[in-house]
């Protein structure tokens, strides 16, 4: 038995170098992304590999690196949209992979981030004024990695009382074309006011003739269930999982009309 758990374990180890082997190969040809991978994958199977370790921080710094050298080529050549997005996803990697920069790479980061956040207070002064508030709240969602580090959120706080009432407007404009059976409109129109901190009070027909409110599966057992208890229960898992799958989708109603059936 010891045998057999000591070859496994050297063939663990051995799979495991091989994947740090292919990281380094890949990392020394600039490949980091998919470096990163192998590295990945190596401390999956061993979470105490320090040379796979080693190789993802290394390479994350690298792909941190590379991004922000992307991010100033895009900006040079003004695709500010572009820059932006880029340097928010690197922001991102850096909060997911606890990475925190030193050197050169700290100075163009921030710098690239002043450059950002000046085009992203235009930006909000557009959505802010247009009459939509939809593209102002995912404006604030896109980038709100760069809007913290750029210490943006005072500055926009100073749109929210018109915004909001742009919306409120909007979640109102709904209501009014809530009634008979339109019950996806009512279910839209909840999320949306709720979006906007606006309660709601709809009011539709007592029955949803467009849905159903029952799933019946025609489940056949061909088999003794005395002497396939197991199947049995497989086929009663089955059953259940169509069923939760059939509650969220937009076919369901628990007000619907009628039940569908469904063969199994």
């Amino acid at each position: 038995m010891k045998k057999i758990i000591l070859a496994l374990l050297i063939t663990s180890l051995t799979a495991c170098s091989s994947l740090v082997d292919k990281g380094d190969k890949l990392y020394e040809s600039g490949l980091y992304n998919e470096a990163a991978d192998f590295y990945q994958r190596a401390i999956e199977r061993d979470p105490d590999n320090i040379e796979a370790r080693l190789g993802l921080n290394q390479t994350r710094y690298k792909i941190i690196d590379r991004g922000l050298i992307e991010v100033r080529m895009m900006r040079l050549s003004s695709n500010h949209t572009a820059a932006a997005e880029k340097l928010e996803q690197i922001l991102r990697d850096e909060s997911n992979w606890n990475i925190v920069l030193d050197g050169p790479i700290t100075s163009t980061q921030a710098e690239e981030t002043r450059y950002a956040s000046y085009w992203l207070l235009k930006q909000a002064e557009v959505f802010a004024n247009s009459s939509n508030p939809d593209t102002f709240r995912w404006f604030l969602y896109t980038y709100r990695q760069l809007i913290a580090n750029g210490q943006l959120v005072g500055k926009l706080t100073t749109y929210h009382d018109a915004v909001w009432a742009k919306g409120k407007q909007q979640c109102q404009a709904l209501v009014k074309d809530v009634k008979g059976q339109r019950f996806f409109l009512k279910e839209f129109t909840e999320k949306y006011c709720g979006a906007w901190n606006q309660s709601t009070n709809l009011k539709v027909d007592p029955q949803d003739n467009s849905r159903f409110k029952q799933l019946l599966p025609d489940i056949q057992l061909t088999q003794n269930l005395n002497r396939n208890q197991n199947q049995f229960h497989t086929i009663n898992a089955g059953a259940d999982s169509l069923n939760e799958q059939f509650r969220n989708s937009l076919w369901y109603s628990p007000m619907g009309y009628i039940g569908i059936k469904i063969k199994h």
